[in-house]
């Protein structure tokens, strides 16, 4: 889905309102490639300011890091699955600082280092 089609979908300049989640985790997923994903990037491809994202967000009990993370994890075990890239690049695609931390957050979502999951994946 075009960025320019999800904007005039999530944003109603009368109200502010926003779609659903998984609306806004497509939104992020696009652009998590091209970049870090901040609170001020995603409200800005949204049409509204962070503050009004985050109050949207806690009205639907969820928290900015948590879709971050979700995203994250979904575009990761893409990468790892489809592409023969090596980790440390896939790191820096997702927008962290350092493989190490790529490393420590796939541990904490999968259990399992990226190098185990793409292991498995090919046995």
């Amino acid at each position: 889905m075009k960025l320019q089609n999800l904007q005039n979908r999530m944003f109603i300049p009368e109200t502010h309102a926003i779609g659903d989640s998984s609306e806004l985790q497509q939104l992020m997923a696009e652009l998590v490639m091209s970049g870090p994903l901040s609170l001020e990037r995603v409200a800005r491809h949204v049409g509204t300011s962070p503050r009004s994202l985050q109050r949207h967000l806690a009205s639907r009990s969820l928290a900015f890091r948590s879709l971050v993370d979700t995203v994250r994890l979904q575009a990761a075990s893409t990468l790892l699955r489809q592409t023969d890239l090596p980790a440390q690049e896939i790191a820096g695609r997702l927008g962290y600082s350092t493989p190490s931390n790529f490393s420590r957050a796939f541990v904490r979502w999968t259990g399992q280092t990226p190098r185990q999951f793409r292991q498995a994946i090919k046995s």
